[in-house]
């Protein structure tokens, strides 16, 4: 499990959808990244 920790000035709050966007992001990278590895650790694909 992941878990993000975001911290941001009182001045500027960005909003909840910006936000999602960029979890959505950070999320799909990390499933690409993960699929990546497991087919270089097994030696082929899936």
């Amino acid at each position: 499990m992941t878990q993000i920790y975001i911290s941001t000035k009182s001045s500027h709050n960005p909003s909840l959808t910006h936000i999602e966007a960029g979890l959505s992001t950070i999320k799909s990278w990390m499933r690409y990244n993960l699929s990546k590895r497991t087919v270089t650790n097994r030696g082929h694909w899936h």
